[in-house]
């Protein structure tokens, strides 16, 4: 006898099959269209789905959709760069502090409400956390401080 086919444990209990949900999902996050112009994508397809729906799949499958696909991607480089911006929160002036490899994949991030020299070590040690070590790093000018 054959064995029916396993279907994935989040898409239980839901309307519209796993590759309908899937596919929406897939094109709302590769090719950023509005969730209604998706809903009349899918209708051209004969699938009636309101845009809402679209949105609240979004929401459920995206994170799950990310964490899966993260095992695949790879890891970051080498070598990695620290970078500071100063950016408005709430009217105040706060700093964000990023860690980028050389392919451009974001490391880690820091918000700080002020510069210091504290706060670059610590996110480099939040990145060192990630089971990677880079063998060269370059770290902002604090000359101005």
């Amino acid at each position: 006898m054959t064995q029916p086919i396993g279907r994935d444990a989040i898409y239980r209990c839901r309307r519209f099959s796993a590759e309908t949900i899937e596919l929406c999902v897939r094109w709302y996050i590769t090719y950023r269209l509005s969730y209604r112009d998706l809903a009349a994508m899918m209708a051209e397809r004969d699938v009636i789905v309101a845009h809402t729906t679209i949105m609240r799949w979004v929401l459920r499958y995206a994170p799950e959709y990310e964490c899966r696909w993260a095992r695949f991607s790879r890891p970051p480089g080498e070598s990695w760069r620290m970078d500071e911006t100063a950016v408005s929160v709430r009217g105040g002036r706060h700093y964000l502090f990023r860690a980028v490899d050389k392919n451009g994949k974001s490391i880690g991030s820091l918000l700080c409400n002020d510069r210091n020299k504290e706060s670059e070590p610590s996110l480099a040690r939040e990145s060192h956390c990630h089971s990677f070590a880079p063998d060269a790093s370059c770290a902002g000018d604090w000359k101005n401080i």
